[in-house]
């Protein structure tokens, strides 16, 4: 309500009509550009369509094993593999070369002389189908963070096909150290991780599914050998399941074993003195073992089982 008279009207104020079309927008100086990515701001390998920016690709989906990224107009590899064995990799001063069957500190060091190990690390990677060992630490101290052994195979001279070992340089008395962290060790024979004269941290990780020998003898996932003297394993947060005949062994050695289920093995624990070495076993709380469900409690047998062939350690 106003204090005019009844006569008075406001006049509203004239309707501007649009100076540019529905498809474009009007900047502050007046002047009207198209609504979405101006033609030259695409990035480097897209291009400009219809008001937006289109990856310049392949016109056909690349075939398993080559790759393309926006620019491409042809299938590439993923990444050029170089020329000889190793190819284009980094190459830093402490670099060791483990190639399909070989073995860490073996092929460098074995046949000569050397008073301190070598220093390997193995990431992100996967060996499968190796004869004897899939991985040997041997004398040396080792980084291996997930990883992936699975289905050695028995070589001719060795009725065995572990997994990982980690073992001492008996040439030069030189221990080796080894730190596993997400490895998954599958369907080896003997033992899927066997530690001999040497030392041990396994995190995170899962040993399954190993097979006895041809003489139905070992078939154990992970098993510490006090050869020369000591040896040791601390194993955590890890799942040890499936194998043939025992989950856990300590034959002279010292085990510390935590928050690790041990699942389906005939024997979860197992201690055995070896040459006049008593065996130790440290419960770091919060393991289990049983099968399929049920749940029993976690005890150490000892069941008179024979070791690794002294023989064949380290090879």
């Amino acid at each position: 309500m106003g204090c005019g008279s009844e006569s008075e009207t406001e006049t509203p104020p004239p309707v501007e009509e649009p100076t540019c079309a529905e498809t474009e927008l009007e900047l502050s100086d007046g002047s009207c550009v198209p609504v979405g990515v101006p033609a030259d701001a695409c990035a480097e390998g897209f291009e400009a369509w219809d008001g937006g920016c289109n990856p310049v690709l392949p016109p056909d989906p690349c075939p398993p094993g080559l790759m393309a990224i926006p620019g491409d107009t042809v299938c590439r590899e993923v990444a050029p593999c170089g020329e000889g064995p190793w190819g284009d990799i980094p190459i830093e001063a402490g670099t060791v070369f483990v190639g399909r069957g070989e073995r860490l500190g073996h092929r460098h060091c074995h046949d000569r002389k050397r008073s301190r190990p070598l220093v390997g690390t193995i990431l992100r990677s996967r060996i499968d189908r190796s004869q004897a060992t899939g991985l040997l630490i041997l004398g040396s101290d080792a980084t291996i963070d997930e990883t992936q052994v699975r289905d050695t195979m028995n070589a001719t001279e060795f009725d065995h096909a572990r997994g990982i070992a980690v073992a001492i340089d008996g040439l030069n008395m030189i221990r080796a150290n080894a730190t596993l962290t997400a490895v998954t060790v599958e369907r080896s024979t003997e033992a899927g991780i066997l530690v001999s004269g040497s030392d041990a941290v396994i995190l995170r990780s899962v040993v399954r599914d190993t097979g006895a020998t041809s003489d139905t003898l070992f078939g154990d996932g992970v098993a510490t050998v006090g050869w020369f003297g000591k040896a040791s394993t601390y194993l955590a947060d890890s799942r040890i399941e499936g194998n043939s005949r025992a989950g856990v062994l300590a034959y002279g050695a010292v085990v510390s074993v935590g928050t690790t289920v041990m699942d389906c093995n005939p024997i979860a624990l197992n201690g055995e003195t070896f040459e006049s070495l008593d065996f130790t076993f440290e419960d770091r709380g919060g393991n289990h073992c049983g099968c399929g469900g049920q749940q029993v409690t976690c005890q150490v047998s000892s069941s008179n089982l024979a070791p690794p062939d002294p023989d064949v350690l380290g090879q």
